[in-house]
């Protein structure tokens, strides 16, 4: 798991060197999309989503990994509880298994709040819960979800 800002992106030389161009060249794409549609960067390696959707409880989501992508949220305006866990996924739930999404449950769960700007990156078999809230109400978010193929990095 890694957290940053998009900002100080060229700032963290400790990422992988291909792994951060991606995410730069995703970020200048997604800095002036005003769509909330899939778009390819990289045929079957480098995507982003644009997302606009409501946070819901964390007792309403289930814990997700991922097998072959590196998942990149970017909020790009509102404000989301990141959830993550240290442990293993215990997967009860393949129903985007084409989509290379596997849901289940933990018992380690922990939240970071997220503000615009924000990046959290899960990398393959981490263990996250993206669109929570910690109580009250609901709140809309617009962020970008770029997806990585792990192998697209050797």
């Amino acid at each position: 798991m890694f957290t940053g800002h998009t900002q100080r992106i060229h700032q963290y030389s400790y990422l992988q060197d291909n792994l951060r161009q991606k995410i730069v060249l995703a970020l200048e794409h997604i800095m002036h999309d005003l769509t909330t549609e899939e778009k390819v960067i990289e045929e079957g390696n480098l995507w982003y989503n644009i997302i606009e959707a409501q946070t819901v409880l964390t007792t309403e989501r289930q814990f997700e990994i991922h097998k072959e992508f590196i998942d990149v949220h970017v909020l790009l305006d509102g404000k989301e509880y990141m959830g993550y866990a240290h442990d293993e996924l215990a997967i009860n739930d393949l129903h985007m298994l084409d989509q290379d999404v596997y849901f289940g449950t933990t018992t380690d769960g922990r939240y970071l709040e997220m503000n615009p700007g924000e990046i959290a990156m899960f990398f393959p078999n981490e263990v996250h819960k993206p669109l929570c809230h910690l109580s009250g109400h609901s709140r809309k978010v617009r962020k970008a979800i770029i997806k990585i193929r792990q192998a697209s990095l050797v």
